[in-house]
Order: structure tokens, then sequence, then C-alpha cells
């Protein structure tokens, strides 16, 4: 069976699928993620769905209707950082190395080039991620720093790797 992946900018009618995505998620209790007890409510996808602005992005990667990606932008609100936001994605674990994060960056970045007030992304990624931290360097994103110990994942201190993409900007010589 030939798969048909589909991404798409998500929609209220999404809040259901959302919250039944990330319990199957959440259950996975990946140690390259930050640990939730429960996926919010549809309730709370309905309220988060709604509360974004213009240049900010939610993704959903579907095959055949099934959820199987996200990626959530979410442009900062201070006045000086509104050039920026950050970026998280996950993919469903069957549906992982498939190329399907690799789709969602693509479909981010060429928002992004696309958009004249976002020229930079950023995202934070656990060092214990290897495959996440490649496909991030293969799609231009930098590493600016790692905050050491950050995290302590079933017993172990992790460091948090703060990667960032910026726009190319034309040469002004």
């Amino acid at each position: 069976m030939e798969r048909f992946l589909n991404i798409r900018q998500a929609t209220m009618d999404d809040a259901e699928k959302l919250q039944l995505y990330f319990s199957d998620i959440i259950q996975e209790n990946l140690p390259t993620l930050f640990s939730r007890d429960s996926a919010p409510q549809t309730e709370s996808w309905e309220r988060f769905i709604g509360r974004h602005q213009a240049n900010s992005l939610l993704l959903i990667a579907e095959i055949h209707s099934q959820t199987v990606g996200f990626l959530n932008f979410s442009q900062y609100d201070r006045p000086q950082c509104t050039h920026s936001g950050d970026v998280s994605i996950t993919t469903k674990k069957q549906w992982r190395s498939q190329g399907i994060g690799q789709q969602l960056i693509a479909t981010l970045l060429q928002w992004a080039n696309q958009n004249p007030v976002i020229s930079r992304i950023e995202l934070e990624v656990f060092a214990n991620n290897p495959a996440a931290i490649h496909l991030y360097q293969k799609n231009r994103f930098q590493i600016e720093g790692v905050k050491r110990n950050a995290v302590l994942v079933n017993g172990e201190l992790i460091d948090s790797i703060q990667m960032a993409w910026l726009k190319a900007t034309p040469n002004k010589d």
C-alpha cells in the first residue's frame, strides 16, 4: 500500500485528533522529550489553536487521515523578539526515520522564507537524540549553546542543545 503524506495547517477541527496523538506520544515515555503526565484535553487544544497568531504555525502530518507528526512554531511576543520563535516537532514511533520530520521542517522553512517577519527559528533538543540533531543540522540549524545537565531523565542527567536557523540574507556589499 502506497503511503500518502499530507502536511497541512491545524484547524479547530483538529483538537480531538491532537489530543489523541499526544496521548500516544506521552505513553511512549521518550527520554528525548520533556515528559508530561497526560496530554492536554481537547478543550485545551482548542484554546491553543485559537491563540496562535498570524506569524505562528501549527502543522499536522497525516497518512491516510491518521496523524503521524506535528510541528508547532510559536512566534515570540516580546517586541524585540518578534522576528523569531521556537519550534517543536514530534512523530509517532512507527513513522520515525521515514522522512516525515524532514517534510515538516521543509514546510516550516518554506513558510519562514516567504514570511517577511520571521528570520530566526530556535529549538531545544536533548543531547541523547542524535537523529534529531542530525536532521536539524541537515536543514541549516546551527548549535548555539549547550545547557549542561539540563534535564534529568530516568535518573540520567542529559545536556540540552540550543540550535537556531537564520534566514539567508543577501550580502550588502
